[in-house]
């Protein structure tokens, strides 16, 4: 029996290209007008009400994450937690100018 010959583009590099990745750039003073006009509030669920979020030393932002308890095989859940603090790490110091 003859084997099927291979389409004529195989092997071929794809005509796609990624596009330009560039590093975000800064705000140019959107971050002042963002902090001082919608500055963040945290839902506290003591209160059941969204409050300003105020941090303990100025513009400084610290805080504690627990790691992943790993009972059984690992997984991509396990990496949760990093990619959601991350965003908020990022939105935190993007548009609220936190550091």
């Amino acid at each position: 029996m003859a084997e099927a010959a291979p389409p004529p583009d195989a092997g071929a590099p794809s005509a796609a290209k990624q596009p330009t990745w560039y590093p975000p750039r800064p705000l140019d003073g959107l971050t002042e007008y963002w902090a001082t006009h919608y500055p963040l509030r945290l839902y506290n669920s003591m209160t059941r009400s969204k409050t300003p979020f105020v941090p303990m030393r100025g513009k400084r932002v610290l805080w504690y994450m627990c790691g992943p308890t790993v009972y059984d095989q690992t997984h991509l859940g396990h990496g949760r937690t990093y990619t959601c603090f991350d965003y908020v790490r990022r939105i935190m110091e993007d548009y609220f100018g936190f550091e």
